[in-house]
């Protein structure tokens, strides 16, 4: 596993948070869940915080620090 630094988040998801106060991940369309991915995919070079092996947008998805189901407010 490999160190991330954690940059900004996505302009698409900040502006997201604002007009959806108490928005939920479930919530999100297409354009905030791509940002994300993309952002997240920068931040990591194009690899895989696990395994290191190269990733793109067609085997790559976002995760979360915490289960939905275990932090459904989160």
């Amino acid at each position: 596993m490999r160190k991330i630094t954690k940059g900004l988040e996505p302009q698409e998801l900040t502006a997201w948070k604002r007009k959806h106060s108490n928005g939920r991940y479930a919530d999100l369309s297409d354009i905030e869940r791509q940002a994300i991915n993309q952002a997240t995919r920068k931040e990591q070079f194009g690899l895989c915080a696990y395994c290191c092996k190269r990733i793109d947008s067609s085997n790559s998805m976002n995760e979360h620090v915490e289960a939905r189901a275990l932090a459904p407010n989160r």
